[in-house]
Order: C-alpha cells, then structure tokens, then sequence
C-alpha cells in the first residue's frame, strides 16, 4: 500500500512539473541547428509562401530571398511585398500602396531566426517546443521564451545535404509556410541588398523623391 501511494506521488510529481515536449527534444538535433546558422555565412535564393488563415482562407506567393549573417533577412514577393528583417526591425514594404509598416523584431517569432550571436541550448531568450526526425527531415520547433502567444518557427533541414528548405510560422491568426530553394550558399550579398529604398515620382511635379531605410544607422 505503502509503495502504491508513493508511485501515485512520483507520477503526479512527473505530471505537475516535466513539460511533456522535454521528452522530444533531441540535443543532437538542437546541436545540428545550431551549427548550420552559425557556418552559414549568405543564403539566397526562391521561395514559395502559403498562408493559412484561422478562417480557412488560403494565400499563396512566391519571390526571391536574401539571408546573411547575422541577423539579415530580405523577401522580395512578386505580389509586390518587400519584408527586411534586421538588427531590430521588421519592415514590410507594398509598393502598390506605397505604405511602410514597420514592426519591433522581437514582437515577431523571426526573432528566432536572428539571434545574435545565434545559440539556441542555453539560450534564456529561446525555447525548443520539441525535435523529430523522419526518412527526410530533421525539424526543430522553437519560440521565443518570453512572449510564447507571438507563434512558434519549426524549422526543416534536409537529412541529406543539412539545408534548410522549410519553415512554418505558427501564429494565433494564421500559419505560414516558407519553402526555400536556395541557388547560392556563402556567396557574396551586397548590403544593398537589406536596404529598402522608394522611388516615387510626384504628380505635381517630375520631381523622384529617394526615401531609404539603411538598418546600419
């Protein structure tokens, strides 16, 4: 009886305080994110996009992605959209609207993508969900650790090459999934690049007016 009432104890104790996620988290899995973001230097390529509202609703776009190290991120959307993640910022760009949002980095969960420096075990700022590994992906799931309702980022690494290909955003309004086919690792990426720049042309005038947005001010 005695025993029984101790194995009750040990098992709500079990139940109260370990995170049912800390039984699928794989260090070596961890361990193998960490290692890519850090030898990455640039990564560019095309990527497709597909939103999923909470309605149903469905969005789909493609385009042309920069990554640079540290913490430099360009997607150029054939909608129009232009997004560059840097340093602090995200700012969002639409230029049929001429309209510019700008966001603080770590009220969005691609924080997580641009941690600096990038380290993920012990990192008080992150937070891994949970790893898997499959015949084709190795995939890790992190948040970050102090505002876990912004969404997590799961993350998807091919078992053969070690590149990433795909990530999903899980937000409380929508996912979104970003499948990347890199055409160019650790080559050179002007700064240029993770510059927004506007041209408008004045209907009172033929006047162009330049605004920019440089991230290295």
């Amino acid at each position: 009886m005695k025993n029984s009432i101790l194995c009750l104890l040990f098992c709500g104790y079990l139940i109260l305080f370990c995170s049912p996620s800390q039984a699928n988290i794989d260090n070596g899995i961890v361990k193998k994110v960490e290692k890519y973001f850090n030898e990455m230097t640039t990564l560019e390529g095309q990527f497709t996009q597909t939103i999923i509202k909470v309605n149903g609703q469905t969005f789909k776009d493609t385009g042309e992605f920069y990554f640079k190290t540290p913490a430099q991120m360009r997607f150029n959307y054939n909608s129009g959209l232009e997004i560059i993640a840097s340093k602090s910022q995200l700012v969002m760009y639409q230029d049929k609207t001429d309209q510019i949002t700008t966001i603080p980095l770590a009220m969005t969960p691609a924080k997580v993508l641009l941690q600096v420096p990038f380290y993920i075990i012990g990192n008080p700022k992150l937070m891994v969900l949970e790893t898997g590994e499959d015949n084709r992906f190795l995939t890790a799931s992190i948040a970050l650790a102090q505002a876990q309702s912004l969404g997590s980022v799961k993350l998807f690494f091919d078992k053969n090459n070690r590149q990433l290909v795909k990530w999903i955003v899980k937000e409380p309004r929508q996912t979104t999934t970003i499948s990347v086919s890199p055409t160019k690792i650790d080559g050179k990426i002007s700064p240029k690049i993770f510059v927004l720049s506007r041209h408008k042309i004045s209907t009172e005038s033929s006047n162009i007016v330049d605004d920019s947005i440089d991230f290295d001010d």
